[in-house]
């Protein structure tokens, strides 16, 4: 959990970053921007937290039964109106939400 949570911290820093180059924000804005982003960023490896979000992001590994499966769990975890999204760069994300009774989220 604490690689993942230090990618979102790398990738936020990044693209807020870019725009303190570019002169969009200040140092001192970017640096608030990213805390921002931070804070509204929990890690979690039990469902059981999952009660009141708004949105789920997977990434567990490439393979369609592991996605169903996840999915399907996260659709009993989740309230009905959380998207529920994934990672893939090449399965279909049809398939996986299949697995749901939200297909469409």
């Amino acid at each position: 959990m604490k690689a993942g949570l230090d990618e979102a911290e790398a990738v936020t820093r990044a693209q807020v970053g870019k725009l303190v180059e570019r002169g969009k924000l200040t140092a001192e804005q970017g640096e608030q921007q990213i805390e921002d982003v931070l804070r509204r960023i929990e890690g979690t490896t039990s469902y059981a937290e999952f009660g009141g979000v708004d949105i789920v992001i997977e990434a567990v590994p490439e393979r369609m039964d592991i996605k169903q499966s996840v999915f399907a769990e996260l659709d009993a975890a989740t309230p009905g109106h959380a998207i529920l999204a994934s990672n893939t760069s090449s399965l279909s994300i049809t398939e996986i939400g299949d697995a749901t009774l939200r297909p469409t989220r």
